[in-house]
């Protein structure tokens, strides 16, 4: 009796360690989630137009960028993916390179004057030249194709979720991984097309958001959102706009083109505080 008192005395003590083990770690956890919503600097801004032109409202935009005086876009949906060299002044297609009707276009990027071209769910990544939209090379990649763009030396790949892979333009093997965060330490997901600002931020549509955040790629963070939602006020009117996707930056101007799968146009903008 004496050791069965004895046993039931230490399993209380024990169990009473657990206990406080357990408030403490919650403690610690909820503290540190609000610390970090305190700390959120995220710096808002809105859009400002500069220009509206028009846009094929059949264009399924999966990708888009601005090289040498021209647009280049992709467009996706099976039996209906291509890729397209555009002028900015009109929006009229001047040439343009057709995919297999097997294969759903996504993101594209130029790195030394060849457009890159991935697919969705194919495996795919095709290498034309700029200039004639000529296609060079076929290479193959693993998992899901989403947004593209160049980096110096590199491709960064977007697939849905909050990581972008760094890919070797060579042969587009994975090279890196970078996470991608909001200030208060949500993982971004839906991360879609991608664009550089020609310094040191990227910019991301975010699937079935009318939002582009801003991404210092060195911490992987957030530092800025645009709200893009009063563009959608005007394509809404005489068309059937699906989501946003697709940016363009313009370097000499410092501003970016925008635009949306089934948009009735492209809007030039800039990026104002709000």
């Amino acid at each position: 009796m004496r050791i069965n008192a004895i046993l039931l005395i230490l399993l209380a003590f024990l169990a009473s360690c657990k206990q406080e083990q357990k408030q403490k770690y919650e403690f610690q956890y909820i503290n540190q989630a609000n610390s970090a919503a305190n700390t959120d600097s995220t710096i808002y801004y809105t859009v400002k137009i500069i220009r509206q032109f028009p846009h094929n409202r059949e264009f399924y935009t999966q990708g888009l960028l601005y090289h040498d005086g021209f647009l280049y876009e992709s467009t996706g949906q099976h039996g209906h993916s291509a890729l397209y060299k555009i002028d900015p002044q009109s929006g009229k297609v001047i040439t343009k390179a057709t995919l297999p009707d097997d294969k759903f276009g996504e993101g594209i990027a130029v790195w030394k004057n060849k457009i890159y071209q991935i697919t969705w769910l194919e495996n795919t990544c095709y290498v034309y030249d700029a200039k004639s939209l000529k296609l060079e090379r076929t290479l193959r990649y693993n998992g899901e194709g989403w947004g593209l763009v160049a980096d110096g030396d590199r491709l960064i790949m977007s697939d849905g979720s909050f990581v972008l892979k760094y890919i070797n333009p060579q042969d587009f093997s994975q090279i890196g991984t970078k996470q991608v965060h909001y200030l208060n330490g949500r993982q971004v997901y839906n991360i879609n097309e991608l664009e550089f600002d020609g310094e040191s931020y990227l910019y991301a549509n975010i699937w079935q958001e009318d939002k582009i955040v801003k991404i210092d790629t060195a911490a992987g963070k957030v530092v800025g959102i645009i709200d893009i939602s009063p563009l959608r006020e005007i394509v809404v009117r005489g068309g059937a706009p699906e989501v946003s996707n697709g940016i363009a930056f313009i370097p000499q101007s410092r501003t970016f083109i925008l635009t949306g799968k089934y948009w009735h146009s492209y809007f030039e903008v800039e990026f104002v505080k709000k």
